[in-house]
């Protein structure tokens, strides 16, 4: 895996149990409708952190190429159970414009390309 892209939100107020427990029964069928070519890591609450403006919650993803995140959106277009499993996951999230959120794409140091040195 050289990706690791992830997206952090705040859960809605009043929604963590219920969300937790969404989570417990549906984690795996998340996993087993992913696409090939991106892998579900996970979703993480966060415990302890200084990035408190990315959201308490912070879902992971990998991806061994860019291509990785065409064949997601690709996925997600195309609708199906994967969409439908996002969508409910992301009805979860506090998405107002003015909550919490981070977008991040991170690659491996190890398949980076360094300039400049």
């Amino acid at each position: 895996m050289n990706f690791i892209i992830e997206n952090g939100a705040d859960v809605k107020d009043g929604k963590a149990k219920e969300f937790q427990q969404w989570l417990q029964e549906h984690e795996d069928e998340i996993r087993e409708a992913t696409p090939d070519g991106v892998e579900y890591i996970g979703t993480f609450w966060t415990i302890f952190g200084s990035d408190v403006a990315g959201g308490s919650c912070r879902v992971l993803w990998g991806a061994d190429e860019y291509a990785g995140l065409d064949v997601w959106v690709g996925a997600m277009e195309a609708g199906g159970r994967f969409a439908e499993l996002i969508a409910q996951h992301a009805d979860f999230m506090d998405q107002r414009n003015e909550a919490a959120s981070s977008n991040a794409i991170r690659k491996s140091v190890t398949a980076a390309t360094v300039w400049g040195e």
